[in-house]
């Protein structure tokens, strides 16, 4: 049973409430299944893709030109096209272009231009857009007051941004604390410095955490923590910027909903937080508020989480994943959960 403490319980009844209040969405395409290949369009062709990343039913891909396309689930307008119409093929996100990295969230997106600016669209109902509103934007909208970025990150209801300065400013959901601001508060609609916090070199969101990494190599993680996800060793929420223990010399980090991994420069991987369908990869389904080895992996040069799983690439070229394996989303041939790694099939070296 899914353990949710009672600000999730409120935040999950404020959701609901202020979805069904917005007009109903256009009827859904079917969607990809696991086996369809995205058709690139022929205007892509010449024009590598440079990043992708995933919304919760909707992903999107930076290319070489800094052109963006996205491509899912578009109700809320989260494809940036100008309308609410879902896409089986990537659309282009209209008046956007010089992109030098993409962060897709829960239904919204945002975008890091090759200035320092950074534009946002699609669902806005806790001001994830930062632009002082919580309405939805079905074309890309600027941040305000927001500017000298060098790296952007997305959650569910959540955006933050990371300063050519070191500093870290969030906007958007906070009443689990994931704005790191010291309080708690339905929607932060313009950006708010995260507090206690300075000389980082990385930023990373969870569904309603949120985490980051300093030049000491040190990580730090706020927010919700019902399943140890913050790595403090206890699991209660966090209003302020926590010290991840027992962990050090840390070159990358990322979060999901509810569990958090990173690579070392020792080229390990860790997590730690909910380990229901063994996505910490330590052998073991038990949740742990402190970091955990994944086991048999070493020479990490990649770590990232899926929604209850978590994947790493090797130096030699080959990626492992593990954890929740219901939609066959480790790629090894099967539909059986991994509480270690195991090998993505038919990808890489032999």
């Amino acid at each position: 049973m899914l353990k949710l403490p009672a600000a999730l319980c409120a935040a999950t009844a404020l959701w609901a409430s202020l979805a069904l209040a917005q007009p109903a969405p256009q009827e859904a395409t079917s969607p990809l299944s696991p086996e369809t290949e995205v058709e690139t369009p022929l205007s892509l062709r010449g024009d590598p893709v440079v990043q992708v990343d995933g919304g919760t039913h909707h992903a999107c891909a930076l290319l070489q030109s800094g052109r963006v396309f996205c491509w899912g689930s578009n109700e809320r307008g989260q494809l940036g096209d100008g309308t609410t119409t879902d896409s089986l093929k990537p659309v282009r996100v209209k008046r956007l272009r010089d992109v030098v990295q993409i962060a897709a969230g829960g239904f919204h997106t945002c975008a890091l231009k090759r200035s320092g600016f950074v534009a946002c669209w699609g669902m806005n109902n806790t001001g994830q857009l930062g632009d002082g509103t919580d309405d939805d934007r079905l074309l890309r909208t600027r941040v305000k007051r927001l500017g000298n970025v060098q790296q952007i990150a997305a959650g569910f209801g959540h955006t933050c941004a990371l300063k050519t300065s070191g500093r870290a400013v969030c906007w958007g959901h906070n009443i689990n604390g994931q704005l790191g601001l010291g309080y708690i508060s339905i929607e932060e609609p313009l950006r708010k410095r995260v507090e206690g916090l300075e000389n980082l070199t990385q930023i990373a969101a969870g569904t309603l955490h949120t985490c980051a990494v300093d030049t000491a190599g040190r990580a730090f993680c706020w927010g919700w923590n019902a399943y140890g996800q913050l790595g403090d060793g206890t699991t209660e929420d966090s209003l302020l910027r926590t010290r991840v223990r027992r962990l050090s010399n840390i070159a990358e980090i990322d979060a999901n909903e509810t569990h958090t991994c990173v690579r070392t420069e020792t080229s390990l991987a860790f997590c730690w937080g909910e380990n229901g369908s063994g996505q910490l990869g330590n052998r073991s389904t038990d949740d742990s508020a402190f970091r955990e080895r994944v086991a048999r992996l070493r020479d990490v040069t990649d770590v990232t989480t899926g929604n209850s799983f978590s994947c790493a690439t090797r130096s030699n070229g080959r990626a492992f994943c593990w954890g929740n394996n219901f939609y066959a989303q480790l790629g090894d041939g099967t539909r059986d959960n991994r509480t270690l790694r195991t090998r993505v099939k038919r990808l890489g070296l032999p």
